[in-house]
Parts: structure tokens; sequence; C-alpha cells
């Protein structure tokens, strides 16, 4: 829930480029939230490698664009 935390912070502060905010930060946000997936979790074994691999390596990116001060609480 931290991530998701600092996504949203992020996405409220005014020194981050605008286009980091919408292009990247809200994809990221979005496809954790949302309920619909790359590849449906009723495919075996490939429904379930979005979960695990897409979703951690796009916020580990999102998180590299964000800057320390809003990183720390």
């Amino acid at each position: 829930m931290k991530i998701l935390h600092i996504l949203y912070s992020a996405l409220r502060d005014k020194e981050i480029a605008w286009y980091y905010k919408t292009i990247f930060i809200l994809v990221v946000l979005i496809y954790i939230i949302s309920p619909i997936d790359a590849i449906p979790d009723v495919v075996p074994v490939l429904g379930f490698l979005d979960d695990l691999a897409i979703i951690p390596l796009a916020a580990y990116i999102a998180l590299l664009l964000i800057p320390d001060r809003i990183k720390k609480p």
C-alpha cells in the first residue's frame, strides 16, 4: 500500500513534470487498481505473469522517476 501512497503523492506534486504524471505514474496507478488485466487470469500460467512481472516492473520504473523528497515521509 505504500507504493500507492507514493504514486498518489507524486501525482499531486506540482514540481514533477506533467508528462511523468499523466503518461507513466497515472498508467501504473490505473493498472494496479483496475480489475482489467493485460492477460486475463483465466489463461493458465500466462494470466498471472502480468501480476508477477508487469506491475512490479512498472512500479519500480515509476519510483525511479519520483524525487526522493516524496518517497520519504
